[in-house]
């Protein structure tokens, strides 16, 4: 398909920059963390302001709909919006559980197919310290999991019992398929394949502040139309 040149082509700097000050302005509002819906969000308003749409109207997303592989669409590429934890070399996301599979042979196709319904990772991976929140901003490729590509085995606790698969690929992509998480998909990505498009450093102390100045000057709260 023609969008690996449409996202080599688009302007990932203005998208960023975008991203940033909505992440900025949500951090202001609240002391939560960016959320999975809040990310999906966050990513919506910005492809929209960037006036990208889907068949005619504005880009697909549907809130709370924890759709199996994309989350959101352009008439250009779709997008699986994940959060991450961000390790020394890797990056690990969690994906969808495979629970109605029966085999692991059905896992690995329905991952390499109807599973695989989007272009590429947009993860949001949080860091904290007593200091500061830092969220780096990712973008990975859908064709660095190629399931049926890789050497599984059996994986087993300590007491012996059967937990799940593993499997393992040259390029050293890993992947966890959990048995007591409902067979739920984690994925390790060296960091060598994921593109680092932003950091945004937050500190803690300024979290939510916005709250207390809407209060204290309800004039600064946008107009709100019934």
């Amino acid at each position: 398909m023609s969008s690996a040149v449409t996202i080599d082509s688009f302007d990932w700097a203005d998208f960023q920059s975008r991203i940033d000050k909505l992440i900025r302005f949500a951090s202001a509002a609240t002391l939560s963390p960016i959320n999975s819906d809040r990310w999906e969000e966050i990513i919506y308003h910005t492809l929209k302001t960037m006036g990208l749409g889907y068949q005619g109207g504005p880009p697909k997303w549907e809130l709370g709909s924890h759709a199996k592989g994309a989350d959101l669409w352009t008439d250009n590429f779709a997008i699986s919006a994940k959060a991450g934890v961000v390790k020394p070399d890797s990056l690990i996301i969690s994906s969808y559980r495979l629970t109605r599979f029966g085999s692991l042979k059905e896992m690995k196709d329905y991952i390499d197919g109807p599973g695989r319904n989007f272009d590429i990772y947009l993860c949001c991976a949080r860091a904290e310290t007593t200091q500061m929140r830092t969220y780096k901003i990712f973008l990975i490729p859908v064709e660095v999991l190629v399931a049926n590509d890789l050497s599984w085995a059996e994986m087993h606790g300590k007491s012996g019992g059967f937990i799940g698969w593993s499997g393992v690929g040259d390029t050293g992509v890993k992947v966890n398929i959990r048995s007591k998480m409902s067979n739920q998909l984690w994925v390790e990505v060296p960091l060598k394949f994921c593109k680092l498009l932003g950091e945004i450093n937050i500190p803690i102390k300024t979290l939510g502040n916005a709250l207390e100045g809407i209060l204290i000057n309800p004039a600064i709260l946008p107009a709100i139309e019934d």
